[in-house]
């Protein structure tokens, strides 16, 4: 019988934290390595093969200077290659519909502001996860922050370091540190969606100001979209654009031409 995927994490993550506390040394790189793929299958919601959801949260931007800025984020996926995204904001407004090769984009400025910008790469993804080809991971050491215990790998990709840590018990994502760009980003509250877990409360500091916080509202499972939800919507530009093959997309398509 095939056993569950957070079976096989908490297995392998329990037997390191014994490891670590009972030599007192860091067990080995690949087994670090290990863990970070294993952190990616279970929290990416959006692998092919996945079943359909909605997901509803609310945003809330920290402004350098005046009031923060409250909005809301929406994601209707269907497949990697059929989703709708929807980002509102006061003063701004952006949508996004995927079918197929084709991508539309709307937006109610030219441009988009890049705390937006930062809190749509916020969710549903975990920034600074996956790992480069070419990056060197380095051995696993246990630290506690806040009260919390973790597991923390140092990672470098040519010049940049970055610092995943994992929970040591079911081995999601809960801090990834970037020193070097001044970019802490945390995940909490997590629950379950059918296999994978999804961090509920997402958050990024910037030189350890807080910036951008994300509560997921819900998400709904279950659901049957119909062809018409992602078709092109009035008005729409249409990006040049290639599903994310890494996500079991059809390889060798090629990109839509901007009309």
């Amino acid at each position: 019988m095939k056993l569950p995927l957070l079976f096989h994490i908490m297995s392998v993550t329990v037997a390191l934290a014994a490891t670590t506390h009972t030599s007192g040394t860091n067990t080995s790189k690949e087994q670090a390595k290990a863990l970070i793929d294993k952190a990616l299958q279970m929290t990416d919601i959006r692998i092919s093969g996945s079943p359909p959801f909605r997901l509803r949260a609310q945003v809330r931007l920290s402004a350098l200077v005046g009031p923060d800025l409250s909005g809301t984020y929406l994601l209707e996926w269907a497949a990697p290659d059929r989703f709708y995204e929807g980002t509102s904001f006061p003063l701004f407004e952006e949508t996004q519909t995927a079918q197929g090769d084709r991508l539309w984009r709307r937006r109610s400025l030219p441009y988009i502001p890049y705390h937006i910008w930062q809190m749509q790469s916020l969710i549903p993804s975990y920034p600074g996860l996956s790992l480069a080809e070419k990056s060197k991971v380095g051995k696993i050491r246990e630290v506690k922050k806040d009260g919390i215990r973790m597991l923390c790998i140092e990672t470098s990709y040519e010049e940049t370091l970055k610092e995943v840590c994992l929970d040591p018990t079911s081995g999601a994502p809960l801090r990834i540190a970037i020193p070097d760009l001044s970019l802490t980003y945390e995940f909490s509250d997590y629950a379950s969606i059918g296999p994978k877990v999804f961090a509920h409360r997402r958050r990024l500091f910037v030189d350890r100001k807080l910036v951008v916080e994300i509560r997921v509202e819900t998400i709904e499972t279950g659901l049957s979209f119909p062809p018409e939800r992602f078709a092109a919507p009035a008005g729409a530009q249409r990006l040049a654009w290639c599903p994310d093959e890494a996500r079991g997309v059809a390889q060798g398509c090629r990109l839509a031409t901007i009309l």
